[in-house]
This record gives C-alpha cells, structure tokens and sequence, in this order.
C-alpha cells in the first residue's frame, strides 16, 4: 500500500512538470497567436466587394477601419458602416475610424439601412463618350436623402467636345448639375447624363436684367448653364463676344454703362474689374462693335441731348475697357443712333440712324482708333433700320429695316469701304423685322419677324451678293422673334421670343434652310439678342 502511494505521489509530481514546460511562451511547438487579422463581410450584399485588409496586428495595435472601397450594394438599401455582430448589436464602426485589437481575430460585418418604400440608385452615363469611363455611385437612396453629384473621375472624353457637367436628360433639355453639386432624390432611380459642349450661347433678357448663358451639345441644342444666368446693367440689349472669343460687352440702356465680362472656364461669364463702364450722363447705349484685333470697342448712344453720338474705347490686355474717345455726334437735329459695325479688314466702321434721315452713316477709322467720315458721310437706307450686317467676306451689307419689314443691300468699294446700293436697293421680309444675320459660310442670311412670329431666310447670290428668298421663305418661330444667331459651326441657329420668354432652335440645313428642333430652352423676361462662340 506505501509503495502504491509512494508511485502516485510521483506520477502526480511529474505531471505538474510536464504541465510548467508546455505553457506560457510561444514556440514550435503549438503556443498562444500572437498575430490576428480584420477581415469584411458583405452581410447580405447582393453586388461588389469586400474590401480587404492585408495587414497582421499584434495584440494592442491600431487598426484603420476601411471604407465601402469595393462598392458594395444591397437591394433597396444605403451602406451604412461596420458593426462587430451582423446583427449591429455590437460596436459600430465608420470607415477611417480607428480601434485598438484584443486578442482575437475581428470580423467587421457591413451594415445596411433600408431606403423606405423603396432604393433608388444614380447612375453615370457618358452620352457618346469615345473614351474614359463613367463614375460609379455604389449608394442606394431614399426619397428625399441628399445625392452627392460626382465629378468625371473617370476621365470621360469625347472628341471635338468639352465636358462641362451632368444632365438628367441626354438630349441636355433636363436639369444640369456640376461635380459637388447636391440634389434631393427623388420617387425614382435617376440617370445622370455627361454634358458635351461644342460651344456656347449668351442671351440678354432686357427686363430681368440679366444673361442667360448655354452650352451647346453635339446635337446643336442649347442646355442652361448650371449657373444659368448672370446679372448685368439695366435693360440689357445687344450682346458682342470679341473675335478672339475671351470677352463678351452688353449695353445697358438705362443705365449709361455698357457691362463686361471674361469668358472664364466652361463658357461661364465672369464679371471684369470694373463690371461696367460709363457711356455718358444721360446717355442710351444699344450696339457695341469690337475690330478685329480687339483693340478698339465702338459704342452708340441712341440718345443723348436729343441727338446720338458715337465712342470708342481703347481695350486692355484683360479684355477691360479704356478712357473712351470724346463723342462723335454723326448727324444733326435728333437722330436715334440704333447700331455700329466694324468691317472686317479693321479699315471702316458703319453707324445706322433710326429717325430722321434713315441713313447708314460711314467711317474710316484713323489713328488711335478715331472714326473719320467717308465722302460722302452716309447712304440711303429704309424706313427705321434697326441693325446693319456685314458679309464675313467684306463685300456687302445688309441693313434690317423695321418699318415697313424690307432689307436693304450694299456692295462695299474693297479699297475705301464705301457703302454702294445694290440694284434692287432692298428685298422684302415679313413685317418688323429687327435683326439680319449671314452664315457664316456666306451663302445664307436669316431675318427675324418681330410681328410675324416667323424667319426669313435668303440664298445669297455668290457674284452679287443680293439676297434671294428660299423656295420655303419661312419658318415659324416664337411670339415676338428679335434676333437670330448662327453657331460658329453653322449646323444650328438659334431665335429669340421677345415675347415668351424661350429661344427657337433649328438645324441648318446643306442648302442653308432652317429646321426647327425640338424644346425650347428657356429665357429670363423679354430675351432681346443673343450670341454664339466656340469651344
């Protein structure tokens, strides 16, 4: 019996050794982990995937929670963060948050939030890109929840085109959007389209007193800029984008200021330092003329002291308007001064009158830019010209004549710039017409109706120059048409409804007739000019 006792006693003895050598440290033989790991679940996601996280910790370390980087979705459900239990019972965590880790392995299950009656998603379109790849927004909203635009993080391209934004329309007639712009979602998934732009649109509204500006899309439609419009002086009228295209200058009437901007990124217009500049105490200005080396800029007054006058403006190296010339008064008694051209080779500049004598009056420019008058000082012209034109080659002009709805033709002397009627003087359009515009190939010309709601369009004649009417002699436009515009590429034109508050757009035709397209972008109140210019 001893000796039984004496044989436990050391079998016991020998088990508490063995027992103390195989705890406590690690080694090869099996020991405690010392390095664990983070691992995502999707927990229920039905696309994308989890992100992962290479990394070993040792017990106390730091762990960086990760983002949703592999764009995990759920069906009807906004990501929403980490939790320790799918369940969310545990400890939630947001991506870039940071903990410390135990001594155990972590799983970090994705935790979704039901959208309400239903998970609408916004989705990236390129609209004709040739290059790059949309964004991709992994979220799924509910309505009313704010919608984050992105931005072209794909490097969306498309050839001959500038990307200036998102539209919810492909065709630009929805609502535009710029990257870090918010909305609130909607009852439906939304698609948002890339905005193209060929171009861009300036028009005047003369009694919101502002400019509504546009991009023009690869199908020649005019979309309002995100920033849809920019205020400007006074009753706003005219509209002229220097020939280099960096710089737009908008006569204000009643305020005696003419307005100026840079043409900044985008095609937005940015108000110069100083936003305007004084035409003159009292004075109406309605027409602004730049020459072609954007040098000199020539304003009409319409009224001032019961006669009109004429200033020019030397232009600086930011496109800013100078100390202006005294002014030249081109006719006695009480002429209402209605518009000014520069001849394309920099050499004449053309002054038409609305009252009184109804005549063009015509200078050589001299000097610092200073208007000399030709012999003799002015033609004839028709009853209440409202706006003259010059041929892109030089060779003629072409004055709008209001009152009695005719267009009267010049040939121009190619060496003294001489204004000469043409035979017959004058063509008729339909009644009250404002505005005469040449394609820019030459061929055509383009007249608005004001009280006829419609467009006149004209050949014009390669060796004369006179214009003759289209076998369709017009087109419908809106109410109230007061000038028309073509685009620099001479596929699309574009109308002004004084009266309705919108632009009439049309394609162009290969024998230069108009078209009228769909939508009708819209306008501030009483769109008076508008004006068109590249990429």
């Amino acid at each position: 019996m001893k000796t039984a006792i004496r044989l436990l006693v050391v079998l016991l003895a020998l088990s508490a050794v063995i027992v103390a050598c195989s705890g406590g440290g690690g080694g090869s033989g099996g020991g405690a982990q010392s390095a664990f790991t983070v691992t995502y679940d999707g927990n229920g996601s039905t696309a994308g995937n989890v992100p992962i996280d290479p990394n070993k910790y040792a017990k106390g370390q730091t762990v960086t929670v990760l983002g949703n980087t592999g764009n995990l979705v759920q069906a009807n459900h906004s990501f929403a963060g980490w939790n320790a239990q799918a369940s969310g019972g545990g400890t939630a965590y947001a991506p870039a948050q940071t903990f410390v880790i135990g001594g155990a392995n972590v799983i970090l299950y994705a935790q979704w939030t039901a959208s309400g009656s239903g998970g609408y998603s916004v989705t990236y379109d390129g609209n004709g890109s040739t290059g790059g790849s949309a964004p991709i927004d992994s979220n799924s909203y509910a309505t009313g929840q704010t919608v984050t635009v992105l931005g072209n993080t794909g490097n969306l391209v498309y050839t001959g085109y500038d990307f200036v934004g998102w539209q919810t329309a492909a065709d630009g007639s929805g609502t535009t959007y710029v990257a870090g712009q918010t909305f609130s979602m909607g009852p439906a998934s939304i698609t948002l389209h890339a905005l193209w732009s060929g171009g861009y649109a300036y028009a005047t509204n003369q009694m919101s007193q502002d400019i509504s500006q546009y991009t023009i899309g690869p199908n020649g439609a005019l979309t309002p800029m995100a920033v849809a419009t920019v205020a400007s002086g006074t009753e706003p009228m005219t509209i002229t984008i220097d020939p280099s295209g960096k710089y737009v200058y908008v006569p204000d009437v009643t305020g005696a200021t003419v307005s100026q901007y840079t043409i900044g990124a985008g095609g937005a217009l940015e108000p110069m330092s100083p936003a305007a500049v004084s035409t003159g105490t009292g004075a109406q200005p309605v027409s602004v003329a730049i020459n072609p080396s954007s040098t000199y800029a020539y304003v009409v007054n319409q009224i001032e002291g019961n006669y009109g006058n004429v200033l020019w403006y030397p232009i600086g190296a930011t496109g800013a308007l100078g100390t202006p010339s005294a002014p030249l008064s081109p006719g006695a008694g009480t002429d209402e001064l209605t518009s000014v051209a520069v001849h394309p080779s920099g050499k004449n500049v053309y002054v038409t009158t609305l009252r009184n004598d109804y005549v063009v009056y015509q200078y050589t420019i001299g000097a610092g830019g200073a208007l000399v008058a030709m012999t003799p000082a002015s033609v004839q012209a028709g009853s209440g010209p409202r706006q003259i034109t010059i041929h892109p080659s030089g060779n003629y002009a072409y004055v709008a004549c209001f009152d009695y709805g005719t267009i009267y033709q010049y040939t121009i002397d190619p060496n003294s710039g001489a204004l000469t009627p043409m035979s017959p003087i004058s063509v008729t359009v339909g009644p009250q017409p404002f505005n005469i515009t040449v394609h820019p190939s030459g061929k055509y010309a383009y007249v608005p109706n004001w009280n006829g709601n419609d467009v006149s369009q004209f050949n014009i004649d390669a060796n004369s120059g006179a214009l003759t009417a289209m076998s369709t002699a017009t087109v419908p436009a809106g109410l109230s048409p007061l000038t028309i515009a073509v685009d620099p590429t001479g596929k699309y034109a574009y109308v002004t409804n004084s009266a309705q508050g919108n632009i009439s757009q049309y394609s162009i035709g290969t024998d230069g007739a108009l078209t009228a397209m769909p939508n009708m972008p819209p306008t501030g109140a009483n769109p008076w000019a508008i004006a068109t210019r590249g990429r």
